[in-house]
C-alpha cells in the first residue's frame, strides 16, 4: 500500500497564523499517514501471498532467457547429445542484459534431411566433418552419429559407410557476436578454471569447443555399413542406405534409390535410433540386411510426438562451434590450449585397417582378350565372361599403395594395366584407376607379370594383356613385357 506525500510540506509555526481549515487539512494528512504506518505493521504479521507478476516480452529479465545449451561446451570427438555437454562458458543472462540483440532465438519449426556417404570410413568421416567449419582438417564422424560399428576409432577399409539423418527443428539459437565479444561474458567458473588449470585439465573439463549455433528439436539417425563389388563405392553406399531407409521406414531419400547399384552391396548392416520426442516411444534397432528387407518400422507416432517441450539438442550450425582457445584472453594460455586440442583430436581421429578387395578376371573367348575389374558381374558388355578372383588389391591409396591405371587402345580394342601414366606404349590412352597396388615388394604381396599377346591367326590379329604370378608365359603366343608388372595380394 503506497503512502501519499503531501503536496506542500507542513512547516513548524514561525509566528505565521494558519487558518482553521488549513489546520484541519494538515491534521487529516497526519492522521492518514499514521493509519498507513499502522496498517503496514499489521500486514507483516499476516501470511498474505504477494500477487504473481505477469511476465511479458518487455518485462522478461535476462535470467529468464531460455537459451538451452547455447554457450555450453562440448567435446567434438563425442556424439552430439544433451548428456554429453561438458560445462557452461557463456553467461547468457549478462550478455542479454547488456546487448539483447546478441542472442537470437528463432521459434521456427522446420524439417530437413541429410545424407552423407563415403567409400570407406575415413572418406565418410571427412564428409561429415567438413560440414562444420571448426572441425576442418579433423575427421570426427561421431559428431552427428551417436552410435557406430566399432568401440575404437579403427575400421576396416573393406566397408563402405553412409548415414541418413532427419532433423525436426523446433527452434534455432545462436549468437550474433564474435569470439572477442563473447569473451567479455564468460561465466565466473569458466574464467577461474581457464586461469588455473592446465590445457589437459581444461579439455578434460570443458571439451574442445563452445556451442554458438544450435538446433533444438528431434532427430532420427541411421548409420549404414556394407561391402560392395561396385567400382563407385561412394555411390554404392548412398544407394544402399537410400534403399534401406525406403524399404524399412517408407521414407523417400533424395536423390532417390538406385536398386541396381544397391544390389552390388553385401554383408549390410543398419543401425538407427531417435533422439527427442516422446521418450516413452523410442525407436532403436540394429539390423542385418539380406537381399530382401523383411523388417518395417513406422516412425509416424514418434514424429507426431515431437514438440517444443520435449525438444533436445539435435544439430549444430555450419558456424556453430567456437574453439575453446578463442575465448581465452591470455595469448600464451590460448596457444597452449590450441596446441593441446589439436593433439587431442588428432589422437582420436578415425583410422582404417587396410583390407584389400578382390580384383576379378574376365575373358572374351572369341577375341582372346582378358579384362580385370573390382566389380563382380556375370559378364562385362556381354562379351567378357566372369572367370573368378584374380588377386587382391586396394580400392584406395592405403598402406603406401599407388594407382594402377587402366589404359585402352581403341585401334586394337585392347586394355592394359600399368602404374605409369602415360604408360609409354603407343596407341594406349589412360581410362582411369583400376585399383591400388605396389611397384615393389611389400609383405604379403607377390609379383604379377604382364604378359602380352600380339598374334595373327587365320589372317586376324589378336592383342591382349594377361597378368599372372607365374614366371611362365601362358603359351607360345604370349611374351613378358618387362617393367610393367605390379605387386598385389594373392587369393
Amino acid at each position: 500500500m503506497k503512502t501519499c506525500q503531501p503536496t506542500n510540506p507542513i512547516r513548524r509555526s514561525t509566528g505565521v497564523q494558519f487558518s482553521s481549515n488549513y489546520r484541519i487539512q494538515a491534521y487529516s494528512r497526519i492522521l492518514l499517514l499514521l493509519l498507513t504506518i499502522i496498517c503496514s505493521s499489521c500486514k507483516k504479521g499476516l501470511d498474505v501471498p504477494s500477487p504473481t507478476p505477469v511476465v511479458t516480452e518487455e518485462t522478461t529479465s535476462p535470467a529468464q532467457i531460455n537459451a538451452g545449451k547455447l554457450g555450453s561446451t562440448w567435446n567434438m570427438t563425442e556424439p552430439l547429445e544433451t548428456s554429453r555437454i561438458k560445462g557452461i562458458a557463456i553467461d547468457n543472462a549478462a550478455l542479454v542484459k547488456d546487448a539483447p540483440n546478441r542472442l537470437i532465438i528463432d521459434e521456427i519449426s522446420d524439417q530437413y534431411n541429410r545424407l552423407e556417404a563415403g567409400e570407406n570410413m575415413v572418406d565418410f568421416a571427412e564428409q561429415v566433418s567438413r560440414r562444420i567449419k571448426a572441425s576442418a582438417g579433423f575427421w570426427i564422424f561421431k559428431s552427428t552419429v551417436s552410435h557406430d560399428f566399432s568401440e575404437t576409432n579403427t575400421y576396416s577399409a573393406k566397408y563402405i559407410y553412409a548415414s541418413y539423418n532427419r532433423i525436426l527443428q523446433k527452434r534455432s539459437l545462436k549468437y550474433n557476436a564474435s569470439a572477442s565479444i563473447l569473451r567479455k561474458y564468460l561465466t565466473k567458473e569458466f574464467q577461474e578454471d581457464i586461469a588455473s588449470d592446465s590445457p589437459q585439465e581444461i579439455v578434460a573439463r570443458y571439451g574442445t569447443s563452445v556451442l554458438s549455433h544450435i538446433i533444438e528439436g528431434a532427430r532420427f539417425e541411421s548409420l549404414y555399413q556394407s561391402e560392395t563389388s561396385a567400382t563407385d563405392r561412394k555411390s554404392a553406399a548412398s544407394a544402399g542406405i537410400s534403399l534401406s531407409i525406403k524399404e524399412i521406414f517408407d521414407i523417400s531419400v533424395e536423390p532417390g534409390t538406385n536398386k541396381s547399384l544397391a544390389s552390388s552391396n553385401s554383408n549390410q548392416r543398419l543401425l538407427y535410433q531417435t533422439i527427442g520426442g516422446d521418450n516413452t516411444i523410442p525407436i532403436t534397432g540394429d539390423l542385418q540386411l539380406g537381399s530382401t528387407v523383411s523388417n518395417t518400422v513406422n516412425i509416424n507416432a514418434w514424429q507426431q510426438s515431437v514438440n517444443s517441450k520435449n525438444a533436445q539438442l539435435v544439430d549444430i550450425g555450419t558456424d556453430g562451434l567456437i574453439p575453446l582457445d578463442e575465448l581465452i584472453s591470455d595469448p600464451v594460455k590460448a596457444a597452449a590450449v590450441k596446441a593441446y586440442i589439436k593433439e587431442y583430436i588428432t589422437s582420436r581421429q578415425v583410422t582404417m585397417i587396410a583390407a584389400p578387395i578382390p580384383v576379378y578376371h574376365y575373358y572374351a573367348d572369341r577375341l582372346m582378350r582378358h579384362l580385370y575389374s573390382t566389380e563382380k558381374l556375370p559378364s562385362i558388355g556381354g562379351i567378357y565372361l566372369y572367370q573368378g578372383p584374380a588377386f587382391k588389391a586396394y580400392n584406395a591409396p592405403l598402406g603406401g599403395s599407388v594407382p594402377i591405371y587402366q589404359h585402352y587402345n581403341a585401334a586394337r580394342n585392347a586394355t592394359m594395366l600399368s602404374a605409369k601414366n602415360p604408360c609409354g606404349v603407343e596407341g594406349y590412352a589412360m581410362q582411369g584407376i583400376a585399383f591400388y597396388a605396389y611397384t615393389s615388394p611389400v609383405a604379403g604381396t607377390v609379383q604379377f607379370y604382364d604378359y602380352f599377346m600380339e598374334a595373327k591367326m587365320n589372317k586376324v590379329w589378336y592383342y591382349s594383356h594377361y597378368y599372372s604370378p607365374s614366371t611362365t608365359a601362358p603359351s607360345n603366343e604370349w611374351s613378358y613385357r618387362y617393367g610393367n608388372s605390379f605387386y598385389a595380394f594373392p587369393n
